[in-house]
């Protein structure tokens, strides 16, 4: 009798910390703009080796705020990966900008200089860079292509938190980063997202876009020792000069998802080993497997953060199907480059002819369960799984 088990991508696991947390920020009736945001704040920055990091609800607020402390805006053209996620194109549209999609790196599905050289024109204002599926662009002749022709760099790091470049955390390699944190490499249980630099006056422009143009006034964490939530709950709360300076939104993140991001930050470096423990159990089995499924190569200077587990499978529909009935939660990302969307393609029609490795990426990528807390069995599971599919076409 043949064996069954079903396989999840989940993302989240909840324990008594992090639940006694919530009770607690409930309790203290502050909702937002307070001690956990603070904190979070500093604990992410310090984690990726900046100098400030902002809090705000979602990856994509996150690039909307980064993208207008930048100046993108009206006549900008900004280069944006053809195989990414629709908020690259998105906010700078949404901005009045131009996106102008470029191909990509065959090996590992991401951005390359040479590609994004191809594009520029004298109109070009930023790119936007995602590092794909968790493996780090190569940033330095990104960076020094963006240096000889002036342009800002925003990185989109939400598959990659905690991913290294030649021993660098990405989200402080451009001017910006930006992370998305719903069910990513860290959960923090909601919708949410965070900024990354190491400008000064960035920061403080970013602080102002989400936070209705009021600037923060000088103030330590000494203050939350200082003032008592049972006092006044808005005292307890970021000192903020409302007086504004610019028409800005309410971007904030809550104090729940805060308190929740401080909890498992502290957990990431040991869920991305596992996870890149997990990909090499997977390697391993397909190679020895011999099924024509292989995995996005792996570039020596990159410490890949595996958000996703990604093979290029010929038959990939059928077996993509196949893997769904058999419980196992594969699934495809991205299916659609951006250019082929319906609203990209009527208003920034883009030549197929200029991005083909992006089409052919996804024609045959195919994400594979992986998640902190898979077990190897469930890997080789998935694994015997695709040799079976295969051994019967």
């Amino acid at each position: 009798m043949e064996v069954k088990m079903r396989v999840s991508s989940k993302l989240v696991h909840l324990t008594d910390e992090i639940r006694e947390a919530v009770l607690a920020q409930l309790e203290n009736a502050v909702y937002y703009g307070g001690e956990q945001a603070y904190r979070f704040e500093q604990e992410l920055a310090a984690y990726l080796g900046v100098k400030h990091t902002v809090s705000v609800n979602s990856g994509t607020s996150a690039l909307l705020v980064a993208a207008v402390a930048l100046g993108i805006g009206r006549g900008d053209e900004v280069l944006v990966p053809a195989n990414v996620y629709v908020t690259n194109a998105e906010v700078p549209a949404f901005l009045g900008a131009t996106p102008v999609f470029c191909d990509v790196d065959e090996d590992t599905a991401n951005a390359i200089a040479e590609t994004l050289e191809a594009r520029i024109t004298p109109r070009t204002k930023a790119i936007i860079l995602t590092h794909l599926y968790g493996h780090a662009v190569d940033m330095d002749p990104v960076l020094a292509l963006a240096k000889r022709h002036k342009l800002v760099v925003i990185e989109i790091g939400p598959h990659a938190l905690g991913a290294e470049y030649k021993g660098r955390k990405v989200g402080g390699l451009g001017d910006i980063g930006v992370f998305s944190l719903g069910s990513k490499n860290i959960s923090v249980y909601a919708s949410g997202g965070a900024a990354s630099t190491n400008s000064a006056d960035l920061h403080g422009e970013m602080t102002l876009v989400s936070r209705h143009g009021w600037p923060r006034q000088p103030f330590d964490a000494s203050l939350f020792d200082k003032v008592r939530f049972k006092d006044s709950p808005m005292s307890a709360m970021f000192p903020l000069d409302r007086n504004s300076l610019r028409p800005g939104l309410n971007l904030q993140l809550d104090e729940i998802p805060c308190a929740i991001g401080r909890i498992v930050l502290r957990s990431l470096d040991t869920w991305n080993e596992r996870r890149r423990q997990v990909a090499a159990l997977y390697t391993k089995l397909l190679h020895d497997a011999h099924v024509p499924a292989r995995p996005l190569a792996v570039r020596p200077w990159a410490k890949h953060a595996y958000l996703h587990y990604i093979v290029r499978a010929e038959k990939r529909d059928a077996l993509l199907q196949y893997l769904i009935d058999s419980e196992i939660e594969a699934w495809i990302i991205y299916q659609i480059p951006i250019p082929d969307m319906h609203y990209y393609r009527q208003h920034y029609p883009t030549s197929p002819e200029v991005y083909p490795v992006a089409r052919r990426l996804a024609s045959d990528i195919l994400a594979l369960p992986i998640n902190p807390w898979i077990k190897d069995i469930e890997v080789e599971y998935v694994v015997d799984r695709i040799r079976k599919f295969y051994k019967t076409q």
